[in-house]
């Protein structure tokens, strides 16, 4: 039985695909300051790659098609 709670991190988007984990270093790379890496994820319909880390949502690229 699962007795974990499960927390929405972020709404308002239409279809997910991905995720990938970014180590802090390759996050780095795209100019992502996540010292604990962060999660990367793309909204197809919407043609952008979004990230996680730690407490903040935001968009990496618009117009990925």
């Amino acid at each position: 039985m699962f007795d974990g709670k499960l927390t929405l991190l972020a709404a308002g988007f239409q279809f997910l695909e991905g995720p990938v984990w970014l180590s802090s270093a390759i996050a780095a790379r795209y100019s992502l300051d996540a010292p604990c890496g962060a999660l990367l994820f793309n909204d197809i319909p919407a043609c952008s790659t979004h990230y996680w880390m730690e407490g903040h949502v935001g968009t990496l690229r618009d117009g990925t098609n």
